[in-house]
């Protein structure tokens, strides 16, 4: 009755779980379905590690500036022979397809002379460079300040954008507007003063990653900064040339899916124009992604359990929640074997054999309990002399035992002859309760 109970709890709680899962993967299906519906046609998710992040720049510059050479560079030694002319060239180095590493220190020296000589350089920042131009890239506590300026470029954008939320679905959500006031950096334009807007790393991970101390930062020409006065991209003159230094590569680079409206990326606010104001009248723009240390891309470091708990995390979760109960349950049903050495796995062998030919062959009880009674005698003389049939001997090998004394006194007189049923269950169980505090 218990097992036929059992066997209907699991199949319920099993096919609760499987609905469950069945309505999860279908929300999840249909999240993915409306928010990744829309993709690059060019296929620019795959470009983005091989082509320096900036695949969709490239496509933006080369409208602009259709005179203007825009080239990928794969490594520092073909940079070096495509630039040994030039002169007030712009070198874009984007996020490494092998790691966040940029450039050796020599690399960074050799691109700082090729500055000196009048070019222009975009890069990350790195302990190297920021020490090489006198940066201090620390963390600040964040305050939660108010800029009207922003928050008002913020509504501007959100307004100019409802238009596609009737033609995609969920373009555009509801709390864009905050989001993006506590996202958004401020650049001044050191020409004519004129603010424009850039889509920054978002404050949260500023906590971590910091911003840049300009106090005392020599030959400054413009810096961006955030609502709480985080300064996160600073350009300074570096002999004839100029290097933009900032604490992300994500601000030129473009989402995997384009409708993706939180993410970082060129197409919205001000970001390509801050990439064209870069780039106007440069000889050649130079598109670099660092080589890097040699370790797995970070989209594929992850196994492949974990990308499916990343990826789909109810239906993944269900599905190990019922795997595991199906395997308790196996457990359970099994139970569990105890592991014993030579001598007791022989002591308990003969002692189930014994019994079994007990209950066999019931002409043979009294004979067995008879070598069961000696056995047990045999070795109470041994360890503890001879002893008379008493109740009081019965107590006192009972404390020495750390047993009951009915189970020795059992054994310390004749056993009669055609025992009933219940008597003989007595001595069976008495002589398990002794052996198994023997073997204890």
């Amino acid at each position: 009755m218990g097992a036929e109970m059992n066997k209907r709890i699991f199949t319920f709680i099993f096919i609760i779980l499987l609905i469950i899962g069945l309505i999860g993967a279908f929300f999840v299906y249909r999240y993915n379905k409306a928010t990744t519906e829309y993709y690059w046609k060019d296929n620019t998710s795959t470009q983005k590690y091989e082509k320096a992040g900036y695949f969709a720049l490239s496509k933006f510059l080369q409208k602009q500036y259709k005179d203007t050479p825009v080239l990928y560079v794969k490594s520092m030694k073909q940079f070096e022979k495509m630039t040994a002319k030039n002169n007030n060239a712009l070198l874009f180095v984007g996020s490494s397809r092998l790691s966040d590493r940029s450039f050796s220190d020599k690399n960074t020296d050799d691109l700082i002379k090729w500055v000196e000589k009048g070019n222009h350089l975009y890069i990350k920042e790195s302990a190297y460079i920021n020490k090489k131009l006198g940066l201090k890239f620390n963390n600040f506590p964040v305050k939660k300040l108010e800029n009207k300026d922003i928050k008002n470029a913020c509504q501007k954008e959100y307004d100019d954008l409802q238009q596609y939320n009737s033609q995609f679905k969920g373009f555009m959500p509801k709390d864009f507007v905050k989001n993006c006031a506590t996202n958004l950096s401020i650049f001044r334009l050191p020409e004519n003063n004129q603010n424009i807007f850039i889509l920054e790393t978002p404050i949260e991970e500023l906590k971590h990653i910091g911003g840049f101390d300009i106090r005392q930062t020599p030959n400054i020409i413009s810096y961006a900064q955030t609502a709480d006065n985080i300064v996160t991209l600073v350009r300074v003159k570096k002999g004839k040339g100029t290097i933009t230094v900032v604490g992300t590569y994500e601000i030129l680079s473009h989402p995997e899916k384009p409708i993706d409206a939180d993410k970082i990326h060129i197409n919205r606010f001000d970001n390509a124009y801050f990439a064209a104001y870069l780039s106007q009248g440069k000889s050649a723009i130079y598109l670099m992604s660092p080589k890097g240390e040699k370790q797995t891309n970070k989209k594929d470091k992850w196994p492949l359990w974990l990308q499916l708990f990343i990826k789909h995390p109810l239906p993944a979760t269900l599905f190990a929640l019922l795997m595991i109960f199906a395997i308790w349950q196996q457990i359970k049903r099994l139970g569990g074997t105890r592991q014993y050495d030579d001598k007791k796995e022989r002591q308990i062998s003969a002692h189930l054999a014994a019994q079994g030919r007990l209950i066999a062959h019931n002409k043979e009880e009294y004979t067995l309990l008879c070598e069961w009674q000696n056995e047990l005698q045999n070795e109470w003389q041994r360890r503890f002399g001879a002893m008379s049939a008493t109740r009081q001997t019965a107590v006192l090998l009972a404390k020495k035992l750390n047993v009951a004394a009915d189970d020795i006194e059992l054994w310390l007189h004749p056993i009669p002859q055609n025992l009933r049923t219940n008597d003989l269950l007595r001595f069976v169980r008495s002589h398990q309760r002794l052996r198994k505090k023997q073997n204890e």
